[in-house]
């Protein structure tokens, strides 16, 4: 996918790819290596439960329009 695009959409679908998973990853472990406690991050995964869930929803239906518009063009 990324050898075929130009160089800018390539380097965006890049970014869009460490945005979605890299940085969270990172935020994930330095939080533990700081000494965050992990009950703590399971009772804060529990409260913001329904916050997450609009996030990643809204998410995937700004990536799904993307695409959309991706691919109409």
């Amino acid at each position: 996918m990324l050898s075929g695009s130009e160089v800018w959409a390539a380097t965006g679908l890049l970014v869009l790819y460490n945005l979605m998973f890299v940085v969270p990853l990172l935020v994930i472990i330095t939080a533990a290596v700081a000494g965050f406690p992990p009950e703590r991050m399971s009772v804060m995964r529990l409260e913001y439960r329904q916050v997450l869930r609009r996030a990643g929803g809204c998410t995937l239906i700004l990536l799904g329009a993307a695409v959309l518009v991706w691919f109409s063009v």
